[in-house]
């Protein structure tokens, strides 16, 4: 007894962009998470992987959806940016917006 395992999915032609667009956008998003090492310091993110990330969006993406989708991407990048350089730090910030209180 053989089972078909195949499916066949079809996609529109019109979507197959916006499914390239949302896994590119998923991919930058994770690599612009700041990982640790074993010793618990902040390892340096992939930038040339990043930036190339950021051009296939910006081709295949219309300008009105990567134009704010980039601009919340570099505001997360410059937090990450800090957080390497130890000029920011998420649970030092919440306590002092707490002590303003």
């Amino acid at each position: 007894m053989t089972v078909d395992m195949n499916k066949t999915i079809e996609i529109p032609y019109e979507m197959v962009d916006q499914i390239v667009v949302d896994e590119l956008k998923d991919a930058l998003l994770r690599n612009i998470e700041l990982d640790r090492d074993e010793g618990g310091q902040f390892m340096e993110p992939d930038r040339e992987l990043i930036e190339s990330l950021k051009t296939v969006i910006m081709y295949f993406a219309p300008k009105s959806e990567y134009e704010p989708f980039l601009r919340e991407v570099a505001l997360t990048q410059m937090v990450r940016e800090s957080q390497l350089l130890g000029l920011y730090d998420e649970q030092s910030d919440t306590s002092s917006q707490r002590d303003r209180s």
